[in-house]
């Protein structure tokens, strides 16, 4: 049996470019300092979420 890649390379290249691709994005009702920490509060509910430690210095 002979396969040509050229043919499989395009099927997988046109079945790549139909598919949906989607990201959950974080949307914040508020966002403060609290404990010397970035939080962000969440839309919908009051669940806080840390952001960033401020008092770390990056490596």
């Amino acid at each position: 049996m002979i396969i040509n890649l050229n043919d499989c390379r395009r099927r997988k290249q046109q079945s790549e470019a139909k598919k949906i691709r989607t990201t959950a994005i974080p949307v914040f009702d508020r966002i403060f300092v609290e404990n010397n920490e970035w939080v962000g509060e969440l839309a919908g509910s009051k669940r806080k979420v840390v952001m960033k430690e401020l008092d770390k210095k990056p490596n």
